[in-house]
């Protein structure tokens, strides 16, 4: 992939942030990186930033995909469940379901949903590390 690809790819990612819920993926500030020795932000080369954007798309994804909670609930399920061995007290009532209660962006009080209902994203999660696992391989279209 050439230096424009990258840029349109990258492009594409900042129109569709803000449809995605997540207008951070559009976010400027991973154009550049650290500061430098002379105390001066560097802009990134488009190869890079793609990549940074990439990364941020996957967390973004990550926090939507059902496997994420279906991962994370069954770790608490095993560790409530090798404590209940262990203990000679009574049996744990171990959780069947999760429930997220955040702040409402539109009006006061709060919004309430199940993570288990959360959509099943592997495949999008799976287009994405492709994609950046061709990008990286692709070193000829980056000379030095």
């Amino acid at each position: 992939m050439n230096e424009q690809g990258c840029l349109r790819l990258e492009s594409l990612i900042r129109e569709h942030a803000v449809r995605l819920g997540a207008p951070d993926l559009g976010d400027r500030s991973v154009e550049s990186d650290e500061r430098s020795e002379e105390g001066v932000r560097r802009r990134l080369p488009p190869r890079d930033r793609l990549l940074r954007r990439l990364d941020a798309l996957e967390r973004h994804v990550l926090l939507l995909h059902r496997g994420v909670y279906d991962q994370a609930m069954s770790k608490i399920r095993g560790m409530l469940e090798l404590g209940a061995r262990d203990s000679e007290g009574p049996a744990l009532n171990v959780p069947s379901t999760a429930i997220a209660v955040l702040p409402s962006a539109t009006a006061e009080g709060t919004i309430e949903f199940d993570l288990a209902r959360l959509p099943d994203l592997s495949e999008p999660l799976r287009r994405i590390q492709v994609l950046r696992a061709l990008i990286q391989e692709d070193d000829d279209a980056f000379p030095g």
